[in-house]
């Protein structure tokens, strides 16, 4: 009789744990529950193998709004820069930072990046300068390290930077039009794997688009380069799922809305496609959603 029962527990437990691996092998396979998810892990993937350095660390902190204060004509276009803290040495931290740009003259151009870590006050915590030639009508990056003392750590909170140029320009040797729109010829051919995804991301409904279309803006003008306008069926899709604000529900909240349900497979490909987007670069956590905070503290003086 015990050994009896002794087989009927064993046949249990084995039930059970066949159970929940069908389960979990349905939850993998499932592109519902993963996709965003997948998105994350692809992102965090994609960072490290980006990376150059041998020990890479969190996340690159990226800015992609900064730009250089310059006439049209100057032969050179920000398109991001960033920092990430790449490991310990001795009592101090090495961070890496990196300068993405466009050269869009004819000319080759010797570029000198200064660039600072600083903490929320603008104060200098790191500093570190490289110099590099970049060809002529040609996208390039320019990287170098800093070291950070480790008390210093949780000063780090943004970044800032500004270029030299080795050769004096003159009429001669400037840029002969609007150097957003030359950059953007460069891109077409020439640019990095990010640049169309935030592109995308940037300009992703109409409002966005004629907006930055009117200012003139380097991003839309890279963009009307790399033949990239919004996506109206994606704006209509998303006010059908009420995601047009800032702040964004989880990705679990989405899936089970009664609108999401009837939508079709292309249409529900086409929102996984633009919240993988905000995931990337709008701060958007597929399990947490998106809090912009400083709308909360804005209703405190309503009304």
């Amino acid at each position: 009789m015990e050994g009896s029962n002794r087989k009927s527990l064993t046949i249990f437990r084995l039930l059970v744990s066949a159970l929940v691996a069908v389960v979990i092998f349905l939850l993998v396979i499932n592109p519902e529950y993963n996709v965003l998810l997948n998105s994350e892990n692809k992102k965090s993937r994609q960072v490290v193998k980006e990376s150059t350095f041998d020990n890479p660390q969190p996340d690159w902190q990226y800015n992609y709004w900064s730009d250089i204060s310059a006439s049209d004509s100057y032969p050179i276009v920000h398109l991001r820069s960033g920092y990430k803290v790449i490991k310990e040495k001795g009592e101090n931290l090495l961070v890496g930072w990196k300068y993405e740009l466009v050269n869009s003259s004819s000319t080759d151009r010797t570029v000198t990046v200064f660039y600072k870590i600083t903490d929320s006050d603008g104060f200098d915590v790191g500093t570190g300068n490289t110099s590099k030639t970049v060809p002529k009508k040609s996208y390039e990056v320019i990287k170098g390290t800093l070291y950070v003392e480790k008390d210093d750590i949780d000063r780090i909170k943004d970044s800032s930077w500004s270029i030299s140029l080795e050769t004096v320009l003159t009429t001669k040797n400037k840029s002969k039009g609007n150097r957003f729109d030359l950059a953007g010829e460069v891109l077409k051919d020439n640019g990095p794997w990010w640049l169309k995804r935030f592109v995308q991301y940037r300009l992703d409904d109409k409002k966005s688009f004629e907006r930055e279309k009117q200012s003139g803006s380097k991003w839309y003008r890279i963009a009307k380069a790399l033949d990239i306008s919004y996506d109206e069926e994606l704006t209509e899709l998303r006010t059908k799922l009420s995601l047009v604000d800032l702040d964004l529900p989880p990705w679990a909240q989405v899936r089970t809305k009664p609108e999401y349900r009837d939508l079709s497979k292309e249409e529900r490909e086409k929102i996984k496609s633009w919240l993988a987007l905000q995931i990337v670069f709008g701060g958007y956590d597929a399990k947490k959603g998106r809090s912009i905070q400083w709308k909360t503290v804005y209703s405190d003086f309503e009304d």
